[in-house]
């Protein structure tokens, strides 16, 4: 009986004292909630890889994180073997025509495309990327692009700071044909 007298007091004291602080895992919650550990949530819209959102009235639920955002190069030209793609071949251009990285991030894939087939094999992009007032600096990921194929993908992890300038080169045998596109994802 002085189990429940004792409970009924607690939750009385909790509804009755409005204006303090709940805490779960401390005695001294230093908000209107304070959790000290783990929190599940679970409504039926979990999933593995899934964030917490709120809409405009602050109720929360699961959602499939957005695509990764990404930068693209591309020209309408066919590039040869050394060229920076939309940029041209003289390594003097590289400081002026380059993307600037809008915030930290880590690049993490590399999808080369053309409008034609591309010819099978090792492709080599070279990711440029200068953080001034340093040299450029260059990190190379091999694409294998496959038989009768239109595009080809690479992952690495190149660390990117905001203001860094960014290019990619393409090294190929045979160069590439023309409607060349390469899209850079990070994250």
């Amino acid at each position: 009986m002085m189990r429940y007298i004792f409970l009924l007091s607690a939750i009385a004291s909790t509804l009755f004292a409005g204006a303090q602080n709940v805490g779960i895992g401390t005695s001294t919650p230093a908000a209107k909630l304070d959790v000290i550990g783990s929190i599940k949530i679970t409504d039926g819209t979990e999933g593995a890889d899934k964030i917490l959102t709120s809409g405009n009235n602050g109720l929360a639920t699961w959602a499939t994180p957005p695509p990764p955002p990404f930068f693209s190069f591309s020209t309408d030209q066919s590039v040869s073997n050394g060229n920076f793609v939309g940029l041209g071949s003289a390594s003097s251009v590289f400081i002026r025509n380059t993307i600037v990285v809008p915030y930290n991030c880590t690049l993490s894939s590399i999808v080369l495309s053309t409008r034609m087939q591309l010819i099978p094999g090792p492709v080599m992009a070279t990711v440029w990327v200068q953080r001034p007032p340093g040299p450029p600096i260059a990190t190379t990921l091999s694409v294998l692009v496959p038989e009768f194929n239109y595009f080809a993908t690479t992952y690495g992890a190149v660390p990117l700071i905001m203001g860094d300038l960014v290019s990619v080169q393409v090294t190929t045998g045979s160069g590439l044909a023309s409607g060349v596109a390469i899209s850079v994802t990070y994250k």
